[in-house]
């Protein structure tokens, strides 16, 4: 074993008590949907922000319309947020417990 598993295993030993365990898993769930939060509100101001601008310029807004290469960009990651949420739901059969 070298010198890095060493440690992770050490680390998840002394760690892996129940309540550390909760508190650790609340405290990354609120880091991330605050995060979450924060990306999407960024987002949705900036979309706002750029529409202001342009009708104070007097143009149109043709960035509302989505074209085929925007459709097919999302579509595209479908199957990655599918498999996160089933990775994510099944944890319990990809955590190694033997360390």
């Amino acid at each position: 074993m070298d010198h890095k598993q060493a440690w992770l295993t050490k680390c998840c030993s002394t760690f892996d008590g129940g309540i550390f365990r909760w508190y650790a898993k609340l405290g990354i769930d609120v880091v991330v949907a605050i995060a979450l939060v924060v990306q999407f509100w960024a987002f949705f101001r900036l979309r706002q922000l750029q529409s202001v601008m342009i009708r104070a310029a007097g143009g149109s807004f043709p960035d509302g319309q989505w074209t085929f290469g925007q459709i097919v960009a999302t579509v595209v990651f479908v199957p990655v947020a599918a498999e996160v949420m089933f990775v994510w739901k099944r944890r319990p059969l990809y955590l190694d417990r033997s360390m």
